[in-house]
């Protein structure tokens, strides 16, 4: 249905989003597309359009706001539901002219027609809706259901609102009574079929299988969209959105390093929670400490040091395993390991050649090192080799 010519400048431009690991094709990919094309071209020269200018501005807009996903180079990029619609809208055109293969200028007609994706957004107004208030004080029968129906009918009256119900999974049971099946999701189930109310919910994986998903008739009502954590990089972005608000708070000053510091060495030791999260609790035990005079710090200036403490009380690890360089303790890791195993010094090589592989970044950091199998007689420090290292790594 795409005649040849535009057919392989789309192939090469995907191809391109992917070697620069792009996360996302969009339309502007489209676009970008169309410049590359001979006639796609001439139409915009003939409309005025600059081609050379419109394609550094596109390159900017790539560098400046799709993000890339990093050491993942065999990912494919995901087409964005503008890309899908536009591909769309140029295929309906071409039937509807009776047409046989899409060319540059429906793709450009397609593009143009395209709104902004945020157009039905703009005039919108988000309520929260506070499911322990609504039930708060509640005797009989009815009146939590009253509550609620008084709540979403005030809603439906309002142009633009939209309903947002923060730990969605509550409301599968909420305000029910023993041997009752009316509940909250119930009243809502009709709503929402009617779409006369629009409602987004959040919850945590396990609460949404325990609870949101058993009930099939208000699930399949919703779609589901998953929030993956962020990397160390977009962490750091995140912190320094956050820095004014935890200064203001506790006095104090953090630098770029420790905002850093605190992504990475959070992410590399703290296990039981996730990005963000952790990088958050990180800065903020550090100010507090500050705020609460337990430093002996002089300055209001959370540096680097002071991460590495906070981070290290709450792995409850050695503060010096955290404040060493990681390039410094590579460089003296394989002495390390010879002056507590002797005559091993094969064996050594192998395993330390093996850690600053993965350190280096030639493997996935997802992965393990390696699996490594230490067989010998009794005494020759089997044990104490792996334990040594461990330590040192």
């Amino acid at each position: 249905m795409i005649n040849k010519e535009l057919e392989l400048i789309l192939e090469a431009t995907i191809k391109d989003v992917r070697v620069k690991n792009y996360e996302y094709l969009t339309i502007e990919h489209l676009l970008y597309a169309v410049l590359h094309d001979e006639s796609g071209a001439s139409i915009i020269v003939n409309c005025g359009g600059n081609i050379s200018r419109m394609k550094q501005e596109i390159e900017k807009y790539f560098e400046a706001n799709i993000p890339k996903i990093q050491n993942a180079p065999d990912v494919v990029p995901r087409q964005t539901i503008g890309f899908h619609r536009t591909i769309q809208r140029a295929l309906n055109h071409v039937r509807s002219a009776g047409k046989e293969e899409v060319d540059s200028g429906d793709i450009l007609a397609a593009i143009f027609y395209e709104q902004d994706s945020y157009a039905a957004l703009k005039k919108s107004k988000i309520f929260s809706l506070d499911m322990g208030a609504l039930l708060a004080g509640t005797r009989f029968r009815g009146d939590f259901e009253a509550r609620l129906k008084s709540t979403i009918k005030s809603l439906e009256a309002i142009q633009g609102a939209i309903l947002f119900i923060d730990e969605i999974h509550t409301v599968v049971g909420a305000g029910a009574t023993s041997g009752g099946s009316m509940d909250a999701s119930n009243i809502l189930k009709p709503i929402l079929n009617s779409g006369k109310l629009r409602c987004i919910g959040a919850s945590t994986y396990e609460e949404y299988k325990n609870y949101f998903e058993k009930d099939r008739a208000l699930s399949r009502r919703f779609q589901k969209i998953e929030l993956q954590e962020p990397d160390v990089e977009d962490t750091i972005k995140i912190l320094e959105g956050l820095k004014s608000y935890y200064e203001e708070f506790h006095g104090v000053g953090y630098t770029k390093s420790a905002l850093k510091a605190a992504a990475e060495l959070s992410a590399k030791y703290i296990n039981d929670k996730y990005l963000p999260d952790k990088a958050i609790d990180v800065i903020d035990e550090a100010g507090a400490v500050f705020k609460l005079g337990i430093s002996k710090k002089i300055g209001n200036t959370i540096g680097v040091p002071e991460i590495e403490r906070t981070v290290a009380g709450i792995a409850k690890i050695p503060a010096q395993t955290i404040s060493t360089s990681e390039t410094r303790k590579l460089m003296r890791l394989d002495t390390e390991l010879k002056d507590v195993v002797f005559g091993q010094d094969k064996a050594i090589v192998s395993l330390v050649s093996a850690i600053k592989r993965i350190r280096a970044g030639m493997a996935s950091p997802d992965k393990p090192i390696g699996s490594f199998l230490f067989l010998g007689p009794t005494g020759v420090g089997k044990t104490s080799f792996p334990m040594k290292c461990c330590l040192e790594s």
